[in-house]
């Protein structure tokens, strides 16, 4: 689990959960060798897309965690895998990637 009150903690449970999280996409059936995007056809596998988002520290991420996050089984054992608690934080506290309100308004 991750404590995530702003954008850098948010960054710190993906890298610290990364190996887990990308296990988690063929945990429920989304090829990451695929070119299959969120809505839409990549020019490279997702994973390379995923590290990419990563890498650039891209809010866009949020939906390929969502993705998963949408797809997988409604089952009770989906609490023992391995980087489903980060995954839920990271899906929950994506609000962190919200507009700051503007301190003049």
């Amino acid at each position: 689990m991750c404590n995530i009150s702003n954008r850098e903690d948010y960054w710190v449970c993906v890298n610290a959960n990364w190996t887990d999280i990308l296990a988690l996409f063929g945990k429920v059936g989304i090829d990451l060798r695929s070119e299959q995007g969120v809505g839409e056809m990549l020019e490279i596998p997702l994973y390379k897309h995923l590290e990419m988002l990563r890498e650039k520290r891209s809010p866009n991420i949020v939906h390929y965690f969502d993705w998963v996050w949408g797809v997988a089984p409604d089952r009770p054992y989906i609490h023992e895998w391995a980087g489903w608690f980060a995954l839920c934080d990271l899906c929950s506290e994506s609000w962190v990637f919200e507009e700051e309100p503007d301190a003049t308004e």
